[in-house]
């Protein structure tokens, strides 16, 4: 089956879990044969984690190519452009046209003529930028977390299941979804083990913390002193 790489995409269509970040440009192995066309990155956001997903992207397949920079402070662009230049040579082909500084960079970006966009500011921002690519029909790797709010999240979902009708590729960085299920259990068994290890010692600190201070001052003041510290690495530890 001779099927472009822009087709594949739009068979591609997720929601907003489904994958790991590279599926949205590597080729299904289900289309066998060359494709030609180039797919266009633009990165929003071009920090350490912005800097990071576009690498990964332009490792992701031989002909992608990254087409745009946007963010607040242009004072990122040469640092960010300066890693990339290093590993992927003439696969960064940025132009100064194409470096858009400001609150509305990311619109710029999204209106570039990219094929991709990769989310990667602060993520206060991203149901906006995440609602203007979908509504330009836009693929979208959306770093997390996706949203700092309650209102936020319930945007994000409404998003995700926008993208899913209109067959838009939408995902985001958890990469961890992937892994070996006996590597994941191992993760998840000892998160669970260190949760547990704070929850017994934090009460124990605070009140070997309370009794240190309480053996400094006065009677009346020790125990007010000490009974405050217990109350609050209790609070601490239940919050």
């Amino acid at each position: 089956m001779n099927t472009s790489r822009r087709e594949a995409l739009k068979l591609a269509g997720m929601a907003l879990a489904g994958t790991a970040f590279p599926s949205i440009i590597v080729p299904n192995r289900a289309f066998a044969g060359v494709n030609s066309d180039t797919l266009k990155v633009g990165l929003i956001g071009c920090g350490g984690r912005g800097s990071g997903a576009a690498m990964q992207a332009l490792k992701a397949d031989p002909n992608v190519v990254l087409h745009a920079l946007g963010d607040i402070f242009p004072e990122r662009f040469d640092k960010c452009l300066e890693g990339l230049v290093k590993v992927h040579g003439e696969k960064v082909q940025v132009t100064e046209d194409r470096k858009f500084i400001g609150l509305d960079a990311y619109q710029k970006v999204i209106d570039s003529g990219v094929d991709v966009v990769l989310l990667a500011t602060p993520p206060h921002f991203r149901p906006l930028h995440l609602e203007a690519a979908i509504n330009a029909g836009k693929h979208i790797f959306c770093e997390k977390p996706v949203a700092v709010d309650a209102p936020g999240i319930r945007k994000v979902l409404e998003l995700a299941k926008l993208a899913k009708e209109k067959n838009i590729s939408l995902v985001s960085g958890f990469a961890g979804v992937f892994m070996n299920p006996s590597a994941l259990f191992l993760v998840k068994s000892t998160m669970v083990l260190l949760v547990r290890l704070c929850l017994f010692i934090i009460p124990i600190i605070q009140v070997g913390h309370g009794l240190f201070l309480a053996s400094q001052v006065g009677p009346m003041r020790s125990f007010k002193c000490a009974t405050g510290c217990i109350i609050r690495g209790s609070l601490a530890t239940i919050l």
